[in-house]
């Protein structure tokens, strides 16, 4: 009796521990794509890269080319960018973002995620357009978003997140940096002359008000684009083709 008792439970713990790959669906797919992809623990399926084996697995690609392929199971093949060809092999399989999809045996379901949604907050930072056009840009989230060349004058960028963007030749005459991340950002050739700042992030990580050098600016702190398309960090005087006066 007592044996039956611990195989029940064991039994009942197994079912709980192993969800069964068709309740996976197209529906929910790519949502599963994503959550392994994000470290998640999928239910009933192993996480692995590349090349799937026996069992239910989450086969990841990433966003480069790739030539994924499931094993015996039910998998989820999740090719993610770039011109993947997903190969199901036997069971029933999900295809997501395959350039090319060959299910193999099994009635298998070729699906595309939906597209990131955009951002709209850059949308509107890139119609920045002194005088003509000014919206208010304070706390946008601007992160790698490409504002070069963009005649910015007078923009209030107030808290604003520009980590990773690009203002490479952008005219920041007067623009309000305080508060405003400026991680990683390109300002090459950038117009700095009369910029407020004030607590403001500096592309190296750095903060403003503590570089009394350059008048607690960013201006001594700035990264730049090589040729190569590295970065490297400026010092103070050495602010490659930003324009302060």
């Amino acid at each position: 009796m007592r044996r039956l008792l611990a195989f029940a439970t064991l039994a009942m713990m197994l079912g709980t521990m192993l969800v069964p790959a068709q309740s996976a669906s197209a529906q929910n797919g790519a949502d599963l794509c994503a959550a392994a992809r994000n470290g998640d623990l999928i239910p009933g399926y192993e996480v692995v890269y590349g090349r799937g084996g026996s069992g239910n697995q989450v086969v990841l690609g990433d966003d480069g080319d790739n030539d994924l392929r499931g094993g015996s199971g039910n998998d989820i093949l999740c090719g993610f960018g770039g011109n993947d060809i997903l190969r199901g092999n036997s069971g029933n399989d999900i295809l997501v973002d395959g350039e090319t999809n060959k299910g193999g045996s099994g009635n298998d379901t070729e699906m595309v995620s939906s597209a990131e949604p955009e951002n709209t907050d850059c949308t509107l930072a890139q119609s920045y357009d002194y005088p003509e056009n000014t919206p208010d840009l304070a706390d946008l989230n601007l992160v790698n978003c490409n504002l070069s060349g963009v005649d910015l004058r007078v923009a209030d960028l107030t808290g604003a997140d520009l980590a990773n963007a690009d203002l490479s030749g952008a005219v920041l005459r007067g623009a309000i940096l305080i508060d405003a991340d400026l991680t990683g950002v390109y300002m090459d050739g950038a117009y700095l002359f009369t910029t407020v700042w004030g607590n403001t992030t500096c592309p190296d990580g750095t903060n403003s008000d503590d570089d009394d050098r350059d008048g607690f600016t960013c201006e001594g702190n700035l990264i730049h684009a090589l040729a190569s398309g590295t970065r490297h960090t400026a010092t103070a005087g050495m602010a490659i083709g930003v324009r302060t006066r």
